[in-house]
């Protein structure tokens, strides 16, 4: 056996463990970033909604603004549009404020699949229909109707406002539920 020289001191390699410090800190991130959750949930709890309940009833909030649309007179295509979308938003905000229908959120299709909702004749809520299919393609294809039949329209509506009025009819004990005046 032949002996050999000895071998230099080899240094020895520094042993950080990684894996160990990464995981503690990936559990101390995410403790963190769920602690900043928490709180933020706390902070953003929602508050009370202020909702105003109109005093008014929804026929004379449409009557009025029927008012003011009758008052003035469209002359050309880009005043037809403006008038026919407020005549349109106007009917749409009555059937939703007085039928509690989401008619601001339909459109004129599925207000006419609701015709059921009505009390009024299938024959005169397909004019209100008529004029809001009118107000679409007023809208949206450049279409310009006439200045009669513009007051026409305001006439129809009017007759509608007034035959779907409802109104609360108190007895001595309480309220009877809202009839058709």
């Amino acid at each position: 056996m032949t002996l050999r020289d000895l071998k230099p001191p080899v240094p020895i390699p520094l042993m950080v463990p990684w894996k160990t410090i990464l995981s503690v800190l990936g559990i101390i991130f995410s403790f963190l970033g769920l602690l900043w959750m928490w709180k933020k949930r706390i902070h953003d709890q929602p508050k009370k909604l202020d909702i105003q309940i109109p005093n008014r009833l929804p026929y004379e909030i449409a009557m009025d603004k029927l008012e003011i649309l009758k008052n003035e007179n469209p002359s050309d295509s880009e005043t037809f549009k403006k008038y026919y979308e407020e005549l349109s938003y106007l009917v749409r905000e009555y059937i939703e404020n007085q039928y509690f229908l989401r008619a601001m959120e339909m459109t004129t299709t599925e207000i006419e699949k609701t015709k059921f909702y009505f009390p009024i004749s299938e024959e005169k809520l397909d004019k209100i229909i008529l004029i809001l299919k009118r107000a679409d393609l007023t809208k949206f294809a450049k279409f310009v109707p006439s200045i009669s039949s513009y007051n026409e329209d305001l006439l129809v509506i009017d007759e509608f406002l007034k035959l779907t009025r409802l109104s609360w009819i108190t007895k001595n004990n309480g309220v009877k539920p809202m009839e058709v005046v």
